[in-house]
């Protein structure tokens, strides 16, 4: 008989970037937007950039005074494949290239605002 084969494992990159950029900002909404209408009924109840500002604030003073305040990080696959998502025989699922994994929205010193896993 022949060998079991293996799925390949994915890879996966990150970016990160401060919220007060509107590309970043655009980018976190798209994200959430898009996990948002995914789970549901494909309508989007929710004033996204309301939520942000909610959550994380806007800068009072310095530079970036009135713009909104935090930093994002997003995981998204650089090469499709397996990845595994705990211990155990697999327990895992197939990610293709492009497909966003998770999306954090923190402080500088990381405190978690905002977590979206898609």
């Amino acid at each position: 008989m022949g060998a079991a084969m293996k799925a390949p494992r994915a890879e996966i990159g990150s970016k990160r970037g401060p919220l007060y950029d509107t590309r970043v900002l655009a980018t976190v909404v798209g994200i959430i937007e898009n996990a948002s209408t995914r789970t549901g009924t494909g309508e989007l109840n929710l004033d996204v950039p309301a939520l942000i500002e909610q959550r994380c604030g806007r800068y009072v003073r310095g530079k970036h005074q009135g713009e909104i305040r935090g930093w994002a990080t997003w995981q998204f696959v650089l090469r499709g494949g397996w990845v595994k998502d705990g211990h155990g025989y697999l327990n895992g699922h197939v990610v293709r290239p492009g497909q966003i994994v998770s999306l954090v929205v923190s402080d500088f010193s990381g405190k978690i605002y905002l977590e979206v896993k898609p």
